[in-house]
């Protein structure tokens, strides 16, 4: 895998979960609330929080606290958990979805890290408005097109058969997410999350359409919106670290649509 950069540490991404929780239970929300959720894949799509609100007001739409929840292997199942510890307001929940996400088995081995996450945040006085090294991944190690193809080759041999023995648990769980979202008054929408079309080609179409089908079908029962832009997104092979994760520019060019689906649904939700 790519190297790590130096400012993100293992662990960063739940523990900001945790923080972001843990304020807004005693805090009220300065505006409308727009959370993301979703793996690695998604916590890379986006520059960073304040980039993404300002975007936001910039594009005309309102002062939005807005923040990318994604983390380091976030099943449906910590989805679940996370949408249930959320504050009672008025908000937005952009669910990532991808292959990766249909490979998790159950109980999920993240079950634990919210949890844990909301204590340290209890425990800490760091305040929320800490710095956050949100990324991973760097555009200064992006991997070469053999690497990733080497890569490719090696989810399909490997995890493919992983996704096929959990897809059914996944689908069934990411139902529950969107009704766990509806139950508590949340405005829930599914978002397909990038994919490295350049190295990837046709290699991946049958489970790709196994698991878009799924969200369609979900989102089509449950009266949400299935959103998925990759077929006009102009994404390089030089956008993406490897397969999954974006590197600058690539996470500039997804926030900006990011930005105008967050503006729209705000309108659409009178918020």
């Amino acid at each position: 895998m790519p190297a790590a950069t130096a400012g993100f540490h293992r662990g960063d991404d739940w523990r900001h979960l945790g923080e972001v929780i843990y304020y807004y239970r005693h805090h009220a929300a300065s505006g409308p609330l727009v959370y993301f959720l979703g793996g690695s894949a998604a916590r890379e799509c986006t520059t960073s929080d304040a980039s993404w609100r300002r975007q936001i007001v910039n594009h005309g739409g309102p002062a939005t606290v807005a923040f990318n929840l994604g983390t380091s292997g976030q099943s449906y199942d910590d989805g679940i958990n996370i949408v249930e510890h959320l504050p009672q307001e008025p908000s937005i929940i952009i669910i990532g979805v991808n292959l990766g996400r249909y490979t998790q088995s159950a109980p999920s081995p993240s079950s634990g890290r919210l949890a844990s996450a909301v204590r340290e945040a209890e425990q800490s006085s760091k305040p929320l408005t800490t710095p956050y090294a949100q990324h991973r991944f760097t555009a200064a190690r992006i991997l070469s097109a053999a690497q990733k193809d080497e890569l490719l080759t090696k989810w399909l041999a490997e995890r493919y058969p992983v996704f096929q023995r959990q897809f059914a648990y996944n689908a069934e769980r990411l139902h529950a997410l969107v009704v766990a979202c509806q139950a508590r008054g949340f405005r829930p929408v599914l978002l397909n999350l990038p994919i490295n079309q350049a190295i990837v080609g046709q290699r991946l179409d049958k489970p790709r359409a196994e698991y878009e089908a799924d969200c369609r079908t979900t989102a089509t029962t449950l009266g949400v919106p299935y959103v998925d832009w990759l077929p006009r997104i102009n994404l390089l092979d030089s956008d993406f670290a490897d397969n999954w994760h974006l590197v600058k520019p690539g996470r500039e060019k997804w926030q900006r649509r990011l930005t105008n689906l967050t503006i729209n649904l705000l309108k659409s939700y009178h918020m």
